[in-house]
């Protein structure tokens, strides 16, 4: 099975998205400590290259329609 440029982006970006959210939500869960501000950076890095593959991968679509 092979994915096209379109899949790939849009499977990507739904996983990042993912990792994002676990990211932030583990986050919250740790409370205070360095660690905190780490996984919100993390999850802040995830969520705009989640954004940036949905993006390409919505456009790649809207181009082979």
């Amino acid at each position: 099975m092979t994915l096209s440029y379109k899949q790939f982006c849009l499977l990507w970006g739904k996983g990042l998205l993912v990792a994002a959210i676990i990211a932030a939500v583990a986050g919250l869960l740790l409370g205070d400590g360095d660690w905190v501000i780490v996984l919100y950076q993390g999850a802040a890095i995830l969520l705009v290259l989640a954004v940036v593959f949905l993006v390409i991968g919505r456009m790649m679509k809207e181009l082979h329609e």
